[in-house]
């Protein structure tokens, strides 16, 4: 029936590009939204707007061209991989090509407008620079994904998850303060370092495609181990970068708080975001400890009980969303 083909062709096109992920990227520029404006209204500016569809369609582009590259290696996958592998099939690759490619300059013609709009070469340019390090993530010959440490945490954390922040930033405020980079950064590292966790899941299936990922090269451990580090880092300068944008704005309103305010305020707002963190900084710290005395790959049926990705990536956001709303009643309704 033509109702259940088109049934089943939505579904392919939700799994094939991945939109659990697309939905993590848009959610996290409600960030932006608590530390840049001073009213509701703002939200429904045009560049605000324009920027959320830009963003929004170079994520699925990206997603689409990484799952048409990892189709063949997906298939072999004992996780839902498989699925996104026969969602690929299920649509067909050329269509799939051109679906992307269709997104891709929606979302740069986007961002152009956008970039006219607030008169900045600078955010134009930063979007267009997510967008070579995004596809080159995953395309041959750059394919930055397998090349270590380094150029996979820079090109996916730059692409997916900087560059969504501080266009939507420069879509408030036609500029990205200089205060606000140290709680994009931190939110950064906390949303990367449990990619980690999630790619000493699937070690046994990428090692066997041949996959360098950096859980592979660095190990079981070494990856948890790092994946903990760089999220109580994380946490610490989202904390450290909420206190910037605190004191940036008591310095330069009309009637400026206390500075017992300003610090009362600031510890509001890391409360939040060290509750938030907690759930994924336990269960890495367990996942370090079950590993503990094991032969690395004898820890790997235990690890997935410990690694509850998804909730972990709902309570960071939650609890720096919380922290950052704190901060938006506390500068435009307490103050």
């Amino acid at each position: 029936m033509p109702f259940l083909a088109f049934r089943d062709f939505l579904c392919a096109i939700a799994r094939a590009f991945r939109l659990e992920y697309t939905r993590v990227a848009l959610s996290s520029m409600s960030l932006t939204f608590f530390v840049c404006a001073r009213s509701w209204r703002e939200l429904f500016a045009l560049p605000v707007l324009e920027a959320y569809a830009a963003v929004g369609l170079f994520v699925l582009g990206g997603l689409g061209l990484n799952s048409i590259i990892d189709r063949e290696i997906d298939a072999r996958y004992e996780s839902d991989k498989r699925e996104v592998a026969a969602a690929v099939g299920h649509l067909g690759v050329r269509a799939m090509i051109g679906i992307v490619v269709g997104l891709t300059f929606a979302a740069l013609a986007l961002a152009a407008h956008v970039a006219v709009q607030i008169e900045s070469g600078a955010a134009w340019m930063m979007f267009v620079g997510a967008v070579v390090l995004g596809y080159g993530y995953s395309l041959p010959p750059l394919q930055l994904k397998l090349r270590g440490l380094l150029p996979h945490g820079a090109s996916l954390a730059y692409s997916t998850m900087f560059v969504p922040l501080a266009f939507s930033a420069y879509s408030y405020l036609g500029r990205l303060p200089t205060a606000m980079i140290p709680f994009i950064l931190g939110f950064c590292l906390v949303q990367y370092s449990m990619e980690l966790p999630n790619q000493v899941l699937d070690i046994v299936e990428d090692e066997r495609a041949g996959m360098a990922t950096p859980a592979v090269r660095l190990g079981i451990r070494p990856a948890l181990a790092i994946a903990w580090g760089m999220l109580a880092f994380g946490m610490g300068t989202v904390v450290v970068g909420l206190a910037a944008l605190l004191c940036a704005r008591a310095t330069s309103a009309p009637s400026a708080p206390s500075w017992f305010v300003v610090v009362a305020t600031a510890a509001a707002t890391a409360i939040p975001v060290g509750l938030g963190c907690r759930p994924p900084l336990r269960g890495i710290a367990a996942s370090l400890r079950f590993c503990r005395g094991r032969e690395p790959r004898a820890c790997l049926p235990g690890l997935p009980r410990l690694c509850d990705l998804p909730r972990w990536q709902a309570s960071t956001s939650c609890g720096i969303a919380m922290g950052s709303a704190i901060y938006y009643l506390a500068t435009t309704h307490w103050w």
